[in-house]
């Protein structure tokens, strides 16, 4: 899509917590650890040796297990291999964020604010959540009404002149 108002389309990228990832060996107790350490980290990737994406794990999901009866002693010794969820939604740090809803349907859009994973050419560059999603969206509305905006105002000038 071409640029509108003289702004530039807002990336998916440029909405990506830059997170550093698990190795799919690291253990459930130590994903455990980076949770309680980093409260406002809302999803992991993990990605292999190469940087590129396996999965996600999201915070409440991974905790909610880690809580439940034996939940600790099941899970802590288990690779995050395990226990990501592997068909995390993957978007190219490149395309548009207009673009990335696009192609989401309602039920799929739902699916996003349990983390997804960004790539640049292949490789993991950042993960992304509801609050990525939320803030990419209010860019695409924002950028959309600055268009109808100046729409409105090109139209008012023609009628004025005309």
């Amino acid at each position: 899509m071409a640029e509108q108002v003289g702004t530039a389309m807002p990336l998916i990228g440029d909405f990506v917590d830059l997170i550093a990832p698990v190795a799919p060996s690291t253990l459930g107790a130590e994903v455990f650890e980076r949770f309680q350490n980093e409260p406002n980290t809302l999803a992991l990737a993990v990605v292999d040796d190469q940087g590129r994406p396996l999965g996600v794990i999201e915070r409440n999901a991974f905790t909610l297990r880690m809580a439940a009866e034996f939940g600790r002693a099941l899970y802590a010794r288990k690779p995050a291999e395990s226990l990501m969820d592997r068909n995390a939604p993957v978007a190219e740090a490149s395309a548009s964020a207009e673009t990335f809803f696009d192609a989401y349907d309602a039920a799929e859009l739902g699916a996003l604010l349990s983390g997804f994973i960004v790539v640049s050419n292949g490789r993991y560059v950042g993960v992304g959540t509801a609050l990525q999603v939320v803030q990419a969206g209010a860019a695409v509305h924002r950028q959309r009404a600055e268009a109808m905006g100046a729409l409105a105002r090109d139209l008012a000038l023609a009628e004025a002149e005309a």
